[in-house]
Formats: structure tokens, sequence, C-alpha cells
């Protein structure tokens, strides 16, 4: 999930040419927010 929400942001950043409104920019993130929180507890815990 991290990776996928780094690609999404990344592929937003270099190759979306108009502007967009921030609750579209809020899905990469948050997905990748929700995938580092997932890898952080799993790693925390073992």
């Amino acid at each position: 999930m991290a990776l996928a929400g780094a690609a999404g942001f990344l592929w937003m950043f270099f190759f979306v040419v108009e502007p967009v409104k921030i609750m579209i920019w809020m899905a990469p993130i948050g997905v990748m927010a929700t995938g580092i929180a997932i890898l952080y507890d799993d790693l925390r815990k073992s």
C-alpha cells in the first residue's frame, strides 16, 4: 500500500498538467500513510 500510494503521488506530481483539487491529492497520500502505518505496526510487534 505504501508503494502504491507513493506511485500514485509521483504519477500525479509528474504527469498531471492542470491544477488538481486537494481532495484528489488526498487519495494517494492517504493510501501511502495507511501502508506506512501497517508496516510500522507489523515491524513494532515483531
